[in-house]
């Protein structure tokens, strides 16, 4: 199965794509997230990074000379080409972890031959994948992509892309019933805003159970309780990427 995210430029499919790793929870995943370059407040190119943070490479850049570009920006290629297939590779041999995350399929990744082959091999091994995609539909891994009998696709705009990925993360994880139960408290403790309290950089939250300390370094999520450090996920961490009311 492989779901795929688009929309118009800045309707925010890569934050989409993140929200819904982290609320199923990035020990069970693998792949490949996208993070903005920027220097003084400007965008100057975009990295690839590991779901589980371990590695990163500089995918585009301003200015860099490769032989292979996008716009104003010189791609790695090959760079890329190595930290796709690595985790492909690791995709494939860990059981543990059904979810291939890939942000995102567009013309820059396309700059590596190999890409659009490792991507059939995750989607045709029995892992969902889970990636944007671009809007556009001129390359034709693109629009091979779209057109998989196993694809579902959702256009994200600015009225849905709130609750988008919620309703993904429900529709996919709805077979296990203890997962379903930390969506159900991760709502409850979020209508209840007298719970949560701020301690610099963290959260505090006031669980049924016990005081939980929600903290985010190098954009991963974190948590104190036995759950996250289980699967990566908890109904508190779900609580901070719910819908606004």
């Amino acid at each position: 199965m492989i779901i795929l995210i688009t929309g118009e430029p800045k309707t925010g499919k890569s934050t989409a794509v993140k929200k819904i790793a982290d609320m199923i929870g990035r020990k069970r995943c693998s792949g490949l997230l996208a993070e903005e370059i920027r220097e003084n407040g400007e965008r100057v190119g975009f990295s690839t990074v590991s779901v589980d943070g371990s590695r990163r490479i500089v995918l585009a850049r301003a200015g860099l000379d490769t032989g292979h570009s996008v716009d104003r920006y010189g791609v790695n290629a090959n760079d890329f080409a190595g930290i796709m297939r690595e985790e492909t590779e690791k995709a494939l041999a860990d059981a543990s972890r059904p979810f291939f995350i890939m942000d995102e399929i567009g013309r820059m990744q396309l700059k590596a031959r190999e890409f659009p082959e490792l991507v059939r091999q995750v989607a045709d091994s029995g892992k969902t994948v889970i990636a944007s995609i671009c809007y556009e539909d001129e390359e034709s891994f693109v629009r091979e992509c779209k057109a998989r009998p196993d694809a579902g696709i959702f256009l994200l705009t600015a009225e849905n892309r709130d609750r988008i990925p919620l309703e993904i993360v429900e529709d996919l994880m709805k077979d296990d019933p203890v997962f379903m139960r930390k969506i159900w408290k991760a709502k409850n403790y979020r209508a209840d805003r007298s719970r949560y309290t701020q301690d610099g950089e963290d959260v505090i939250l006031r669980s049924t159970h016990d005081v939980r300390r929600i903290s985010k370094k190098n954009g991963i999520y974190r948590c104190t309780c036995d759950y996250y450090r289980e699967t990566g996920t908890c109904s508190h961490i779900i609580s901070l990427l719910l819908p606004p009311d």
